[in-house]
């Protein structure tokens, strides 16, 4: 069964990778950048990939945030992205989870609300998410007061989540060396990347 979904999706790949000491969107996992990885398991569930990154990343579309103001500049980008598309949603998915469900993309667009957010055992996954494009301006104006915090804007427009379980924890994070480490152990065992649906 396929979980492609008609969804134009964005990776974030803006962030500062201060605990990783390097960008995490280049760091390899097994034999490829990590962007990669999410790209590749990405382009299954989605019509069209993009990448939110502060330079061009070869071979992928690429869309800059107006300010780096964190994960929610990327969100806002990806917004803005998706309207000039037409689009009425857009999924985005952080560069440092690249063992995220093969039917993420399904499952978040199966619910109708401002924001679908990914939860697991783990936590809330607010930028693994779908987005009503609708928002970008409330989400601009929340920006433009200073406010910087994912959760508070999503719990402000009456955001959903849907849980997703599995152990490992699909939405592992791959922030630090150390979670690098973990995350190279476990590709050996599930590699991340499931190819294109038959």
């Amino acid at each position: 069964m396929s979980n492609q979904t008609a969804l134009v999706a964005v990776v974030i790949a803006g962030g500062q990778s201060r605990r990783m000491g390097r960008d995490k969107a280049g760091v390899a996992l097994g034999a490829q950048p990590m962007l990669a990885h999410v790209v590749e398991r990405l382009s299954p569930q989605v019509a069209r990939v993009a990448v939110n990154a502060p330079v061009a990343v070869e071979n992928v579309e690429t869309i800059r945030s107006e300010h780096a103001l964190g994960p929610l500049s990327g969100v806002l980008a990806a917004m803005r992205w998706a309207e000039a598309l037409g689009e009425a949603r857009v999924l985005t998915t952080p560069v440092d989870v690249p063992f995220f469900p093969a039917d993420m993309a399904a499952r978040l667009a199966a619910c109708d609300a401002p924001v679908v957010m990914a939860e697991s055992a783990s936590g809330l996954h607010p930028v693994s998410a779908v987005w009503q494009v609708s928002q970008a301006e409330a989400l601009a104006q929340f920006l433009a007061a200073g406010e910087r915090k994912l959760r508070v804007f999503a719990a402000q427009i009456g955001g959903e989540r849907v849980r997703f379980d599995g152990d490992p924890d699909p939405f592992f994070n791959v922030n630090t060396p150390e979670e690098l480490a973990s995350a190279q152990k476990r590709l050996k065992k599930t590699p991340p990347s499931p190819g294109p649906a038959a």
